[in-house]
């Protein structure tokens, strides 16, 4: 069988290539047949998470300071100018597996007497108490509460209460979303309890509602689990097969292929030539055959380019660097006769 030629580095680098490969093969069915291990892995059996969302509305009473009927929660609280504030608290919990609520859940509005810079609490009165509807979709839960409270009225009381009592300190009005339950998935009980709250200074001519939120809004439940490497015995016969294949290409290229240096003195000559006068010389796709009775030799290449220039003619070539044949041949035509010259490489 004739040998296909491959250089010598090509051919080094294919053979380090497929060794590799085979070690990383023939390790990975030891590591199958052998005993088995295990590592350790952190699954997550159940989460959920959610979001606290307060949003509120003041109200104007008819005014020539501000115009505008209703201001959201981004402005400021006039005492004197406000009719009324609506509220409107919404959590969203979204689960990792279909889930239930069981529990209470109520929103709470409270009217509070502080007094000092700790803000002690003097008395307190519950002014309502709303239900919170509970909508579950999937493996989402909302609750959601909203409530309209009359401002102005609270404060007129309270200017009377002062007026006659003279009582010291501030109030505010505070309105807690009190949640208290357990989500339920799968049989499992998880302890949900949330409590975010808004709160308003009432004598205060000028406030802005301040928000207490959860600090943390998520939840996961996680355990430690044990997963096989390298047990799936169905890869075995592909690593088998790939095996097989990588070792019959090795003996192709080991006993049918003959390697080269990448560079010899041929190779060179004709680097050089091609490189320096390449725009003058034209290449044949193959050999001619010379017919002419007038063929002058020419002892190397130098000369016929010297010739080229001195008959003002084209250096035509052809060359082959093949493993079976390595030559390079020049030709000059004029209308007397042909210049010749010759090259051959060494065939290893």
């Amino acid at each position: 069988m004739k040998k296909i030629y491959l250089d010598r580095k090509i051919k080094i680098s294919i053979i380090v290539v497929i060794l590799l490969i085979l070690a990383f093969l023939v390790f990975k069915v030891y590591s199958i047949n052998s005993k088995e291990t295990f590592t350790e892995e952190i699954k997550t059996i159940y989460s959920y998470e959610w979001e606290e969302n307060i949003e509120w509305t003041s109200h104007l009473i008819d005014n020539p300071i501000i115009k505008e009927k209703k201001l959201d929660k981004t402005r400021f609280i006039f005492k004197d100018l406000t009719d009324e504030i609506t509220l409107n608290f919404n959590v969203p919990i979204t689960t990792s597996d279909q889930t239930s609520f069981e529990g209470d859940a109520m929103l709470v509005g409270t009217l509070k007497s502080i007094y000092g810079n700790e803000k002690e609490l003097v008395w307190q009165e519950t002014l309502s108490l709303e239900e919170v509807d509970i909508t579950n979709k999937e493996n989402t839960i909302v609750f959601d509460v909203s409530v309209v409270e009359d401002i102005k009225s609270i404060k007129d009381e309270l200017d009377l209460l002062d007026e006659e009592f003279s009582l010291p300190g501030d109030y505010i009005l505070v309105y807690e979303l009190a949640v208290d339950g357990e989500l339920v998935s799968n049989e499992e009980r998880y302890d949900f309890k949330i409590n975010p709250q808004v709160e308003f200074s009432i004598m205060s001519s000028l406030t802005k509602g301040l928000e207490t939120l959860s600090e943390t809004m998520t939840f996961s439940k996680e355990e430690t689990v044990q997963i096989p490497l390298d047990t799936n015995r169905d890869n075995l016969s592909s690593y088998y097969i790939a095996i097989v294949v990588l070792i019959l290409i090795l003996i192709i290229v080991t006993v049918f292929t003959k390697s080269k240096s990448s560079k010899d003195a041929f190779d060179k000559l004709v680097d050089s030539l091609l490189k320096e006068y390449g725009d003058r010389m034209v290449r044949l796709p193959k050999s001619l055959s010379l017919q002419y009775g007038n063929v002058m030799n020419i002892e190397n290449e130098k000369d016929m380019i010297k010739t080229a220039d001195e008959i003002n003619q084209p250096v035509f070539y052809y060359y082959n660097n093949e493993a079976e044949e390595r030559k390079l041949e020049m030709f000059i035509f004029d209308d007397t006769r042909v210049y010749y010259y010759n090259k051959f490489g060494v065939l290893e």
